[in-house]
C-alpha cells in the first residue's frame, strides 16, 4: 500500500543477490528505493538494464545527491522527535514499516519508520539543504534525552547483532536468500 515500507533483496534471474535495499511506496505509480550510499550507482544501472531488457516504461531518477538521511534510533527516539514535530508518532498512528512527509523543526521530510539496527526509530530523508538545520534542530532537542552521534561502524555492529544482512559483506552475487 501506499506510505508502506518493504526491506527486500534485488536478485538476479537465478535467484542471487543484486543488491538489499529499502522500498518505499510513495504514491500510486511511485517508488523510493533507499540503497547504502556505496551502491548506488551499482543499483541504479541495475534497475535500468533491468527496465530496458524488459521493455518497462518506467522512469528512474537519482536524487541521492539532492538529499540527505539522518537516521534517528534507540529508545528515547520517539520522544525526541515529538518534540520537533506536530506529527503523532505514536505506535498506532505511525507504525513500524510506514513512511509519510512531515514537518520536523518546520522542515518537510519524508520520516520513514524503520531502522537498520532492530530498534525504534526513523530515517528522515531531507532534502539537502535543509539537512544541517534538522542536525542542529534534533542536537538541541536532543540533549535532554541523551542523544549521543554514532557512525556506520556503530551501525553496522548493531545491525549484525540483529541478524540484518549487507550485500557485499554478508551477501553476493553468490548467494540466494535462502542461504
Amino acid at each position: 500500500p501506499v506510505d508502506r515500507i518493504v526491506y527486500t533483496a534485488m536478485l538476479t534471474d537465478r535467484g542471487t543477490f543484486v543488491s538489499d535495499l529499502t522500498v518505499v511506496r510513495t504514491g500510486d505509480e511511485s517508488f523510493s528505493v533507499i540503497t547504502a550510499a556505496a551502491q548506488t550507482a551499482h543499483d541504479l544501472d541495475w534497475l535500468e538494464r533491468q527496465a530496458h531488457v524488459r521493455g518497462s516504461r518506467v522512469a528512474i531518477d537519482d536524487v541521492s545527491t539532492a538529499s540527505g538521511v539522518l537516521g534517528l534510533m534507540g529508545p528515547r527516539s520517539r520522544d525526541l522527535l515529538q518534540t520537533l514535530t506536530e506529527t503523532d508518532l505514536s505506535n498506532d498512528a505511525f507504525s513500524f514499516g510506514t513512511a509519510r512527509r512531515i514537518d520536523v523543526a518546520g522542515h518537510t521530510v519524508l520520516a520513514a519508520r524503520i531502522t537498520y539496527v532492530g530498534e525504534l526509530g526513523w530515517e528522515l530523508h531531507i532534502p539537502g539543504d535543509r539537512t544541517t538545520a534538522i542536525f542542529d534542530a534534533l542536537a538541541v532537542a536532543g540533549a535532554p534525552h541523551g542523544l549521543s552521534l554514532a557512525g556506520t561502524t556503530a551501525q553496522n555492529s548493531l545491525r549484525m547483532e540483529k541478524g540484518y544482512v549487507s550485500w557485499g559483506h554478508d551477501v553476493s552475487f553468490d548467494d540466494t536468500p535462502l542461504e
